[in-house]
């Protein structure tokens, strides 16, 4: 396979994927997936690689590279979906995905510890965004695309809007993270 032919499958992939409206960060996690895919199997006519090969090719992955569940998971996904997508074949590589799951416990601070972070916090500014963090449960992008409009003093909510999976969800607004919201406001006066 030439580098052209692989510029061209990954280019018809990839607005495959668009068209489907997956998010752009999947769009570009499946590219290179498949991309690398490509590279392994440079020398094979793909529209006969059947799940023996791709079997072969994780667990060549998996001992070399030590590859994680997810990635071989995010590997083997994308690997389904370039298959269906631009040769009409499901593939059967369910037995290929990991069985057993790593449970590990969230590792997580103290009130205490926030309570002492939040005292030594010195900008207005920086205080209002870990408070938006940890307050109000909000993930660092939704805090980054926060809008004025976004606080409902009112019913003393926040609206996220277009959050994870492209989804609108409202959370609750803390009394003392509205005050500091407030005095934010009036000390940078931000554009609306």
């Amino acid at each position: 396979m030439s580098d052209s032919v692989i510029k061209e499958l990954t280019s018809k992939f990839k607005q495959k994927l668009i068209l489907q409206r997956y998010a752009d960060s999947t769009v570009r996690s499946y590219v290179n997936c498949v991309s690398k895919f490509f590279k392994a199997f440079e020398k094979y006519e793909l529209k006969n690689v059947n799940e023996q090969n791709i079997e072969n090719y994780i667990s060549h992955l998996l001992t070399t590279e030590q590859i994680s569940d997810s990635y071989q998971k995010q590997m083997l996904g994308s690997i389904g979906k370039f298959f269906e997508l631009l040769y009409g074949r499901k593939l059967n590589l369910y037995s290929l995905y990991s069985k057993r799951k790593k449970t590990t416990l969230p590792k997580f601070i103290s009130q205490q510890e926030v309570k002492q972070m939040f005292s030594v916090c010195t900008n207005l500014k920086h205080l209002c965004i870990l408070k938006l963090l940890y307050g109000g449960g909000l993930r660092l992008s939704e805090v980054l695309n926060l809008k004025i409009a976004d606080i409902d003093s009112n019913n003393m909510l926040i609206h996220i809007l277009n959050a994870k999976g492209k989804k609108d969800r409202n959370v609750m607004l803390p009394t003392s993270l509205l005050e500091d919201l407030r005095n934010y406001f009036k000390e940078y006066k931000p554009q609306l």
